[in-house]
């Protein structure tokens, strides 16, 4: 998992020459190191690949959205309110994960 989310997040930092402020592309390479813990539990969970690429789909969809309204018109309750529904989601789903997997090797599961 860590070594899987290290390169999740380290494939963002290219976006420093995009034109990307430092300051926030090394905040965009530890929130993609975090979601990539997140993917992984959430893969292991499921078995299967298509739950994190959904949740990787909702987050981006979240911030970009968020984003794309500060910019054009400031931001917005409803989009800020969907932002912090995304991540206590994402959260709650890394919580969840570990404690699965905590469980299933306290089982004896693999």
């Amino acid at each position: 998992m860590l070594v899987s989310s290290v390169g999740f997040g380290l494939f963002h930092l290219p976006n420093v020459l995009a034109g990307q402020a430092l300051d926030a592309t090394l905040m965009q390479v530890a929130y993609a190191f975090v979601m990539g813990c997140t993917l992984y539990a959430s893969m292991r969970i499921s078995g299967t690949i298509f739950l994190p690429v959904a949740m990787h789909a909702l987050w981006d969809f979240s911030t970009f959205s968020a984003k794309t309204a500060v910019m054009a018109e400031g931001p917005k309750l409803g989009i800020v309110i969907f932002l912090f529904v995304t991540v206590l989601f994402t959260l709650a789903a890394v919580i969840w994960g570990l404690l699965h997997l905590r469980s299933q090797r306290v089982a004896g599961v693999s």
